[in-house]
């Protein structure tokens, strides 16, 4: 990383990181692409107005030091000469406490606006929302605003309109000022308007916004009765920049009208009791607790690295420590850890640069209140992040939950009164016995650095791993399935997390699926041995002795290595048995995310591949782009979300994209926002990755003329990743409308007096990626049949685990032990050679009967290669099946020789849709 990123990100990062934040939260009250540049405007410089004080002040108490001491150094300077003369100016600053490098106090005022001008333009020089938005009289903010023409040529007004509000604005700060100052004030208006001329209108009107606030603290500080002004003028900015972000806006609605109201009311108020107030009385102050206390640097310093430790290292070192490879790009690899560090950058320049700046500038008073405050919020923070907001579901590799997180009113005042709690007790102690604090924050920060170093090694330590996943898969661009025109071929499609519930439904609303699965049989009374991959898919592979419970029982080989057997199970008996076997995507293979094909390397005859992560359309270099840029940005913004109030954390998190201004165009390529069940604008592109796959599997597949057996077995993640697709076709678009299509066929999800609810926006998303899969997969069916192989094809399409989504409410538990069953609701779907008609069978099954279901009548009493015990399906048929529930699915940590303890369900008399089957057996 070059040093000018590191600068940036620490310096840059958080100020736009800032202007974001405040730019969404705009956009979301005013819906004004426009109008929300007002609100950022008046927030930032708001923001800066006590460092612009402060700088003024020192500007002052330099300027009248030096008119001091020039009669002095007037005197020197022509009375003394060389080397007397230098230190006769030095004795003259010693005697008025003056240092040369006070000449910069000088520059201060405009050193502030330099970096705040970078992140301004940086930011909404590039905003996506601009391009083509008109605001009022400008056309389009992401263009100069050329209002004026002359010719054939234009004039850009609004940046000498910026001009003249500067200059003015200037001209009344240096009154009073040698032309020296006026001169060089002037001069840098001129450079603004140089550099802006041929700006995105939308970046002017901001610098525009900032020169009318700059003039108005001018006539403020200039005014013979500041208070008074001051707060008038407030008044008529805050009513003058609402009016315009609210009635200029592109679109208008009661909610704005009501917003205006009420904010004029708010001002109305304030202006009455200023009126009122009698401005010569005095204020009875209440006794300065803080007198006594003096202020520590250390004790503030030491806390500014804690918060940013806590929220730029550990936080998101913990996440990424969980599964670091879902945060590797295969097609352009760099280590994870570089994220936590630019985190941390951005941590470091938000609390310890800029919040360490307001607390350097800030009076003896102010700086005592620095130090409790951000000693209380980390012990806020700390209950926040460690004791609340801990089980909110899966989260996935960009930093969204798989459910919106939600708290209950008790949850949020239980968590509110004790963060209140933690906050009194540490500045009670910041007021009493700071030296206690100096020394356990000074632990605490070792400790929290300790953890973060801890989580970044463990991180690196599994990128070896990762790239050996990565390296072998050899070449992506040589990716095909060999089946045989003449011989026989059995495939296995394994589809991660289908709801086998949901098919009656899906076939209900495409008739048409009847005829492209003819000779299939559905399995609707199946269940997987687990709720998540690591427990479920074993057995599917396998057979039963890769189910949770018989892989405890073998508790002499690692997790990993009985895992890598069961994927191994299948492809090595066909292989033994002389066909030609293909695999892609074999789950978790070597125990990571990305699978690890070198588990197949003794195998020469059978080829693997890893198709979903983009090596099947290839991801494209944006793509790639907007995935780092996400996870630069958004680490951070995690970790301040975690150490926030339950009550805020959900307006913080907001849909996953935490406040950035680009969710609604840049990132359509990679996240979906769902507004509903019917809308939704964007796409996840994990999906898209795996439905690329499913559908170009036409292309994938080569046809072997010779009468060699095949065998094909692959994992699909497209049904794990629930998105809102374009109705009736089922395809991804970066903007979802099903309004009319739900509204008019609202009655497909009623089959056999069944109803499943379809009004939550998760559970209609899961659905789509269900649809999306099974009609892909019909399409490669009816290329098989083109090609004359279908009859000849066994096909089995199963899925390793159900899902959580709780579509029918019979399958519920009584209890909360273990949730719903439709977790272990398999999806298990057969045809054989030459099968016709669809059917529906509710025999008892399992996933762990794949094996036997695709041995059978092939391979004559089919033996496990690596236990040497036959494969058979009896485990079924005794009296009780045991059922392992846990919801640690990461396979970085449990991954021992037995799965981490968790709940056992036995089912009994065969039957999964009988809630009194069901008996919950205990913890282990």
């Amino acid at each position: 990383m070059a040093v000018f990123e590191i600068l940036y990100q620490i310096f840059i990062g958080p100020l736009r990181l800032i202007m974001e934040t405040v730019y969404g939260i705009a956009y979301d009250l005013t819906g004004s692409v426009g109008g929300s540049i007002i609100p950022l405007s008046l927030a930032i410089n708001f923001l800066l107005l006590p460092l612009y004080r402060r700088a003024d002040a020192l500007q002052r108490e330099n300027r009248d030091l030096e008119a001091r001491m020039a009669p002095m150094l007037t005197h020197i300077k022509q009375h003394f000469h060389g080397d007397e003369r230098f230190m006769m100016i030095q004795a003259c600053y010693r005697i008025n406490h003056y240092k040369p490098l006070y000449a910069l106090r000088s520059a201060l005022p405009l050193l502030l606006q330099v970096p705040f001008f970078i992140a301004a333009y940086s930011f909404l020089s590039h905003l996506s929302l601009f391009e083509k938005m008109p605001y009022g009289l400008l056309l389009d903010l992401s263009q100069p605003d050329a209002m004026y023409p002359i010719g054939s040529a234009t004039v850009n007004v609004l940046p000498i309109l910026m001009t003249l509000i500067n200059i003015l604005s200037s001209e009344i700060y240096t009154r009073g000022m040698a032309f020296r100052e006026k001169l060089k004030v002037h001069a840098i208006a001129l450079i603004f308007l140089v550099l802006l001329y041929n700006a995105p209108c939308g970046l002017v009107l901001y610098w525009t916004l900032n020169n009318i606030f700059s003039l108005i603290k001018n006539l403020v500080m200039k005014s013979k009765n500041p208070p008074l002004i001051a707060r008038i003028l407030v008044a008529a900015l805050f009513l003058a920049a609402f009016a315009c972000a609210l009635f200029l806006g592109e679109t208008m609605s009661p909610g704005r009208i009501y917003i205006f109201i009420g904010v004029v009311a708010l001002v109305v108020l304030v202006l009455i009791y200023t009126i009122k107030r009698n401005p010569g009385s005095k204020r009875v102050d209440a006794k300065d607790l803080l007198a006594r206390y003096a202020s520590h640097p250390f004790v503030f310093f030491v806390g500014a690295f804690t918060i940013a430790a806590l929220t730029g290292l550990l936080i998101p070192s913990a996440v990424i420590k969980a599964s670091p490879a879902e945060f590797v790009l295969t097609t352009d690899y760099q280590s994870p850890v570089i994220y936590v560090f630019n985190a941390f950058l951005t941590a470091c320049g938000l609390f310890v640069v800029w919040l360490g700046l307001f607390y350097k500038l800030s009076t003896e008073k102010a700086r005592k209140i620095f130090e409790f405050a951000i000693w209380g919020l980390i012990a806020a923070g700390l209950v926040n992040y460690m004791a609340f907001g801990r089980d909110l579901g899966m989260l996935s590799e960009l930093l969204r939950y798989e459910f919106e997180p939600s708290f209950s009113i008790n949850q949020m005042i239980i968590n509110f009164e004790v963060a209140i709690a933690a906050f009194t007790a540490v500045t009670v102690l910041c007021l009493k016995r700071v030296n206690v604090v100096r020394a356990i924050g000074s632990l605490v920060l070792a400790v929290i650095v300790g953890m973060s170093l801890f989580n970044t090694v463990s991180i690196q330590s599994a990128m070896p791993k990762v790239q050996q996943a990565i390296a072998s898969n050899g070449n992506s661009h040589d990716i095909h399935a060999t089946l045989s025109r003449k011989g026989k071929n059995v495939v296995v499609i394994m589809l991660d997390r289908a709801v086998s519930g949901l098919i009656p439904y899906i076939f209900n609303e495409k008739p048409e699926l009847t005829e492209q699965f003819d000779g299939f049989v559905y399995y609707p009374n199946t269940i997987s041995y687990g709720p998540a991959t690591n427990t479920g898919s074993p057995g599917l592979y396998g057979g039963y002795e890769y189910i949770p419970e018989e892989m405890n029982k073998r508790d002499d080989l690692p997790l990993a290595e009985k895992h890598n057997e069961a994927l191994l199970v299948m492809p090595r008996v066909f292989d033994e048995a002389g066909y030609h076997v293909t695999v892609f995507d074999p789950s978790y293979a070597g125990y990571t995310w990305i699978p690890d094909l070198s588990i197949y390397e003794d195998y020469p005859n059978i080829r693997a591949y890893n198709t979903t992560h983009g090596e099947v359309e290839g991801t494209t270099e944006e793509t790639n782009a907007l995935r780092k840029r996400i996870w630069n940005r958004n680490f951070f913004c995690f970790g301040l979300m975690k150490i926030s109030p339950l009550m805020v954390q959900h307006a913080m998190y907001q849909n996953g994209s935490y406040y950035s201004a680009d969710q609604y165009q840049d990132n359509l390529y990679i996240v979906q926002i769902k507004n509903g069940a019917s809308k939704a604008v964007g796409m996840s592109g994990t999906f898209v990755d795996c439905f690329n796959v499913l559908h170009a599997l036409p292309d994938l597949t080569v046809i072997d003329e010779s009468e060699q057996n095949s065998f094909f077995v692959m994992c699909n993640k497209a049904t794990h990743e629930p998105i809102l697709l374009s109705e009736p076709d089922y395809l991804p678009r970066l903007r979802v409308d099903n309004t009319e299509y739900d509204e008019e066929h609202g009655d497909r999800f009623t089959v056999n007096g069944r109803t499943v609810d379809m009004n939550d926006g998760n559970r209609m998303a899961s659905y789509h990626s269900n649809m999306a899969a099974v009609i892909q997969l019909g399409q490669w069916f009816d290329y098989l049949r083109r090609e004359g192989i279908y009859d000849n094809t066994r096909i089995i399409i199963v899925s390793d685990h159900g899902t959580g989504y709780e579509f029918f409410s019979d399958m519920l538990f009584s209890r909360e032990d273990g949730g719903s069953t439709e977790s272990f609701n398999s999806l298990l779907m057969v045809k054989d050679f030459g099968a016709k008609g669809f059917a529906t069978d509710d025999t008892f099954m399992t996933n762990a009967d794949t094996p036997t279901l695709a041995f059978a009548d092939l391979i004559d009493e089919p033996t496990n290669p690596f236990t040497g015990n036959k494969i058979t399906n009896d485990k079924k048929l005794e009296p009780e099946q045991h059922i392992f529930y846990t919801k640690v699915w990461q396979t970085d940590i449990n991954n021992g020789k037995k799965f981490l303890p968790g709940k056992w369900l036995g089912l009994r008399n065969q039957n999964i849709f009988d809630m009194d089957n069901w008996e919950f057996l205990g913890d282990r």
